[in-house]
């Protein structure tokens, strides 16, 4: 995905030589992500919803349920699909007309883990087989962009979707008419959560002067040959992958970078349910309307 440089010449080479010394400009080593910070249920008019930030980059994640028909190959199925949308970030313009296009690619990458049968049970999502299920849409929103978006939006989603509540229906079959009739319950404390104990996050690993990097920031893109993007379920296997970046990389390097996000990925998944946990411990604290969110660290775990 095309780039526009942030980094002079002399910044980056001194990027590249700690890079190779394994000390990053910002302290951290060549296989550290930046601070995760999030807060869950941050939108009280979606199912559900996680605000989080990875370094500078934070994302909005609102989590919404739409009644819908099943379709004729999968009767017994729901359905769910993930959009992105950079339009409102300034910070991403360093991606010119590419900015749409960039978000579209993340956006096909969640998609295909959110619909491969080995991460997400779609069949939780299905009301009456044959007749009824729930369409999900997963909404994120860039707020702003300071590099590694894929990962940064795969631990959102994650997030928000763990912290869904799906509303509670009532199913009635009228066995004259054979028609089935479906209403949403009454009480707002009767709600069903999601299984998302399978579902994979995102790894991006990148190759800076032979040296495999995770969650790079913008300038460190500018020295990054190419990087892979994986999706790591919780068990450290692989089940997706994706290359960015105009670098060639011969099978060594790949499996090579294969290998640090399977190791990288599951403490991500770990640390991420973690802080998913002790949100609902904050959420008391700051309630919906909060209008300093996004800007104070102390509303998030």
């Amino acid at each position: 995905m095309p780039r526009v440089p942030l980094a002079s010449e002399d910044e980056r080479k001194f990027i590249v030589d700690g890079i190779q010394s394994n000390f990053r400009n910002d302290g951290r080593d060549c296989r550290s992500y930046r601070p995760l910070l999030l807060a869950t249920d941050v939108v009280n008019t979606a199912n559900g919803s996680c605000l989080l930030k990875l370094g500078g980059t934070i994302v909005m994640v609102g989590i919404t349920f739409e009644f819908s028909r099943t379709s004729q190959d999968k009767p017994n199925e729901g359905r769910i699909e993930a959009t992105v949308d950079g339009s409102g970030c300034r910070s991403l313009r360093i991606f010119g007309r590419h900015r749409r296009q960039y978000t579209k690619q993340i956006a096909r990458s969640l998609n295909y883990i959110l619909n491969n049968s080995k991460c997400f049970d779609l069949s939780q999502l299905c009301v009456v087989k044959g007749h009824h299920c729930w369409l999900v849409h997963v909404d994120i929103s860039v707020l702003r962009y300071e590099g590694n978006l894929h990962d940064t939006c795969s631990f959102a989603m994650k997030a928000a979707l763990s912290e869904t509540k799906v509303p509670a229906l009532k199913v009635t079959h009228d066995e004259e008419t054979n028609e089935v009739s479906v209403d949403v319950c009454d009480d707002p404390y009767q709600f069903g959560t999601l299984d998302v104990s399978n579902l994979p996050v995102l790894i991006t690993v990148g190759q800076i002067s032979g040296v495999h990097t995770v969650d790079t920031s913008i300038k460190e893109d500018s020295v990054t040959l190419a990087r892979i993007t994986y999706g790591i379920k919780p068990s450290g296997s692989i089940v997706y992958m994706n290359k960015d970046g105009g670098g060639s990389l011969d099978a060594l390097n790949i499996r090579s970078m294969a290998k640090v996000a399977s190791d990288i990925g599951p403490q991500m998944n770990e640390l991420l349910m973690k802080k998913v946990q002790l949100s609902r411990g904050k959420q008391a604290s700051w309630g919906h309307a909060n209008e300093r969110l996004l800007f104070e660290d102390d509303n998030f775990v």
